[in-house]
């Protein structure tokens, strides 16, 4: 049964590629040629599946698997990606040398649908050209958690060592890593439900091309965007989504421990809050309900450095200013101080630029309105009494003229 279904697709495999690539020339290709040299991996429409792909003794693929391309084998002279079960998903059928001397392999996937490529590389070779197209390769079971982490990660990054103080089993947050590290360092050997590869770019423009319509990630009630050197704990992320949720937040942040790096004063923890509305939440960690993220993603390109788009996000979220808050009862540790990584006052520069375009440039709307004090028990029957109530106990009252001062999202 096996034997008749390999005949059958090298049949039909060999008919595709007689329609649409003619005559190709094709170079055979040994065991040794393919062990001793590095490949990217992709397909013709120009995504990068593996930036640097190698192919291992005995079968194994380094750098790369997934279900279609589990395995390899050389069938006839022709390199040939094995799926799960060790049916040929591609045979390169076609190869040609480059102009700078490097050899090329294409070959159409089963499906018919796709012409893949395999092109010799070396590792001096740089990052691998940015690609808007983003390939995520999904490491474990996905499905039963309500929520979302994209982590834009390198292999300096701190996730590996959050505190892992619940089972793996009470998350309730997949995590999603988009790495921006050495292509030979790709994929990190750590925790993920997803992972993908994406050097070139900033965080949030970067961001942007995932969360493109069609991504699976689209899914989640809430997605969190922390950046690589917050410190925190699992628990942490359970805590801050369940308020989220409980209180129909549209725009979040963790607060900040005081002992780390404290970039805005309205980020710094204040124990005796539950949590504290604001008129904005900074890009360092922002939380966003699907909704909202909906409203605001078109804006994660506008500038290089993402500096300013945390003003024009409080300009798109739709509802009143109690849906978006610094959460109190969980502080994280930022380690690395502004600038550390690039250039300060250009960052500064394109800051201002989009605040400016957008009307939100005065620092005195950087304002607390009210908040939920961390001791206030809550009638769940009763949420919005209990609000009411909290606001008015705190320290800093709601500016009911908040509205006509410019914070209104409408």
């Amino acid at each position: 049964m096996m034997k008749h279904r390999f005949s059958h697709f090298l049949s039909r495999h060999k008919m595709l590629i007689e329609e649409d690539l003619g005559a190709a020339m094709h170079i055979a290709v040994n065991e040794d040629h393919l062990l001793q040299r590095s490949w990217c991996f992709g397909h013709s429409k120009s995504v990068i599946y593996a930036p640097l792909l190698r192919f291992g003794a005995g079968g194994r693929l380094l750098g790369y698997r997934h279900a279609n391309e589990n395995s390899w084998a050389i069938l006839d002279g022709k390199v040939a990606l094995l799926d799960e079960v060790g049916l040929p998903s591609t045979v390169f059928d076609r190869s040609s040398v480059e102009p700078d001397g490097r050899l090329r392999l294409e070959g159409r996937h089963r499906d018919g649908s796709v012409i893949h490529f395999l092109r010799e590389i070396v590792l001096d070779d740089g990052p691998v050209p940015y690609s808007t197209h983003i390939k995520l390769m999904q490491r474990r079971s996905v499905g039963r958690r309500r929520h979302l982490v994209v982590l834009r990660a390198n292999e300096q990054s701190l996730h590996s060592s959050w505190l892992r103080d619940i089972p793996d089993g009470d998350r309730s947050w997949d995590l999603c890593i988009s790495y921006y590290g050495q292509p030979e360092t790709f994929p990190p050997d750590d925790f993920s439900e997803f992972v993908c590869f994406q050097n070139g770019q900033r965080k949030f423009r970067a961001l942007k091309n995932l969360m493109h319509k069609a991504s699976v990630l689209w899914s989640y009630d809430y997605i969190m965007f922390p950046d690589d050197d917050l410190q925190m704990k699992w628990s942490d992320l359970n805590i801050l989504f369940n308020i989220c949720g409980e209180y129909e937040l549209q725009l979040a942040q963790p607060s900040l421990d005081p002992d780390g790096v404290i970039n805005l004063k309205l980020s710094q923890q204040k124990p005796d809050f539950l949590l504290r509305f604001v008129t904005m939440v900074e890009v360092m960690a922002p939380i966003f309900s699907v909704e909202a993220l909906r409203r605001c993603v078109h804006t994660f390109d506008l500038n290089e450095s993402g500096f300013g788009l945390d003003y024009v996000w409080t300009k798109l979220v739709d509802g009143p200013l109690t849906k978006i808050a610094v959460i109190d009862r969980v502080a994280v540790l930022h380690t690395r101080p502004l600038g550390a990584l690039y250039d300060l006052k250009a960052a500064i520069d394109e800051g201002y630029e989009v605040a400016d375009k957008f009307g939100f440039l005065d620092q005195n709307m950087i304002r607390e309105l009210g908040g939920i004090l961390a001791h206030k028990v809550f009638d769940p029957e009763n949420t919005e009494v209990d609000k009411e109530l909290a606001l008015k106990s705190a320290d800093t009252k709601l500016d009911l003229n908040a509205r006509a001062a410019g914070f209104s999202p409408a």
